[in-house]
């Protein structure tokens, strides 16, 4: 069942931002650790998520994941601002200005 939440989250993806294949495997990347990592709470079943993601890297996408990921922090990806706040928040700083 979980498998099925990162297929999910790959169709959700707009087609416009994730065109690219390190596009799509950044996002593969993130959602594999949303739905998989979140859940580890031992270290060493992280280690162990983070070789078995790495060894899926290199044999399926041809990528490591130092390439992907060189912080070695998974991918972000959100969608935090939406046009009305930037409507809004510029509103507000030309009204600031004006002061």
């Amino acid at each position: 069942m979980l498998c099925l939440q990162v297929f999910q989250g790959l169709l959700r993806a707009h087609r416009n931002e994730h065109d690219t294949k390190l596009a799509m495997t950044r996002l593969w990347l993130h959602e594999c650790f949303r739905v998989f990592s979140d859940r580890l709470v031992d270290s060493k079943d992280q280690e162990a998520f983070i070789n078995i993601v790495s060894e899926k890297l290199g044999s399926i996408f041809d990528q490591t994941f130092h390439n992907i990921c060189p912080s070695k922090q998974s991918p972000v990806f959100g969608d935090y601002m939406s046009a009305d706040l930037v409507s809004i928040t510029t509103q507000y700083q030309l009204h600031l200005l004006e002061m």
